[in-house]
Order: structure tokens, then C-alpha cells, then sequence
């Protein structure tokens, strides 16, 4: 466990942090650290460990059964879906989760970006979140994100038989140290705790280079996104 927390793999709990305190006599120092890096506005607790993988990784690989990847969402599609899912939220509230949200998509423009690799179901494309207006701007961000080299979007469309996507969405965070390690991330409403298990890691990219086949090519994605984003103009 202090081996995974040195590397970074593994969040260092408060519990952990109390218990390095007294081992190095250190005055709490390690657990008010722990608590300030746990304090973001607008960031649920039990999102908080991907969202640290995420910003070390060297590659995110994303399948999306219902919705734009949250790296690539705009601000108004993001303030419709959280919107939706927290009704009884303040403005300010949810206003303080779209707008995490999009400073979490920082890590994708950086100057040292990890590749991101996002298959979409192509129901993601058509359902309008918000209207027709804000699913245009939507699409059109999607297509423009898609023309950078380390972006990745391809399409599984509708026509394609059942596939090992169905049963819902994942991804698979990539870390590079002394050796090559992943992360499997299983995201509910109340819960997306990485999880590291190598059985369950290799089910799932397996499941991603299936999804990968049966999508269709960068490319041809790229012209489907972008009749679809011309149907809701």
C-alpha cells in the first residue's frame, strides 16, 4: 500500500495520512496536506482518485454508452446533464460542478497530454441533450477535439450487431512508471473508485479493442459526427 501511494496509483487516505504522521513525527503536516488536495470545489469525493490518475496518465481509453465523454463535454451540454441529475441542487451548486468539470478538461491541452482514446455508442450522438442548439455546439467541439493528434473518436453505429458495449460504460486509465500499470474505472451515479485487479483490467481491454474493431475508422466517424451535428442545425 505505501509502495502504490509513493507511485501515485493509490490516493493516500486520510487514516494513511494520520497513521505516516505519527510513524515520521511529522505534526499532522502529511494529513493537512491530504485534506487540502481533497478540498476542490465541485469534485464528488469518490471521484477524486481518477480524477488524480487522470492527470497522470499517459493514456485514457473511454467507451460511452450515453453520453459525450466527460473530457470533451461543453459547458452548456454539461450544465444540462448535471442539471438533470441533481434537481434539487442550487445554482450555485450545480454552476460549481460544470465548472470542475471543465477544469478537469485542462489535462487534455496541456503540453504534455495523454493520448485519449473514446469509442461512442452513436445513441450518444443523436439524444439532445439540451436542444438543438446546444447538441450542435456539442458535436462541433467533438469534431474539432477529434482533429487533434492525441485525440481519438470513433463511432460504434447504430447497424452494428449486439456488441460487449451494451452493458454499459467504462475506461481504462494507463500509467507509465517503473512499469506499465492501468486503472479500471466503473463509473455510477455514487461511486467510480479505480479499481486495479488484473483480471478484471484485462476483461475490460479486451472489451475496448472488440469495441475498437466494430467501430467504425477515425476517419469515417469523423463524417458521421459531422452529419449527424448537421442534422441539428
Amino acid at each position: 500500500m505505501v509502495s502504490a501511494i509513493e507511485r501515485g496509483t493509490r490516493a493516500c487516505k486520510p487514516e494513511y495520512a494520520e497513521e505516516i504522521d505519527v510513524a515520521l513525527n511529522t505534526g499532522g503536516k502529511i494529513r493537512r496536506l491530504v485534506e487540502s488536495m481533497n478540498s476542490r470545489p465541485g469534485l464528488p469525493d469518490w471521484f477524486r482518485d481518477t480524477e488524480r490518475l487522470q492527470r497522470i496518465a499517459t493514456e485514457i481509453r473511454e467507451f460511452q454508452l450515453g453520453l459525450i465523454p466527460g473530457l470533451l463535454q461543453t459547458e452548456d451540454y454539461a450544465r444540462v446533464l448535471l442539471r438533470a441529475g441533481e434537481p434539487t441542487a442550487s445554482e450555485e451548486q450545480v454552476e460549481a460542478l460544470v465548472q470542475a468539470r471543465i477544469a478537469r478538461q485542462e489535462l487534455l491541452w496541456g503540453d504534455s497530454p495523454p493520448r485519449f482514446f473514446a469509442v461512442l455508442d452513436e445513441g450518444v450522438l443523436v439524444r439532445p441533450v439540451g436542444g438543438r442548439e446546444i447538441m450542435s455546439r456539442q458535436l462541433e467541439w467533438l469534431l474539432s477535439a477529434s482533429e487533434s493528434a492525441h485525440v481519438v473518436v470513433q463511432v460504434v453505429p447504430m447497424s452494428t450487431a449486439p456488441h460487449p458495449g451494451l452493458d454499459g460504460s467504462f475506461q481504462l486509465i494507463k500509467l507509465e512508471r517503473d512499469r506499465v500499470e492501468q486503472a479500471l474505472v466503473l463509473e455510477t451515479r455514487v461511486s467510480g473508485a479505480p479499481e486495479d485487479e488484473p483480471e478484471r483490467v484485462g476483461e475490460y481491454v479486451r472489451v475496448f479493442e472488440d469495441l475498437r474493431a466494430s467501430a467504425l475508422p477515425p476517419a469515417a466517424s469523423y463524417d458521421l459526427i459531422r452529419k449527424v451535428q448537421g442534422e441539428f442545425q
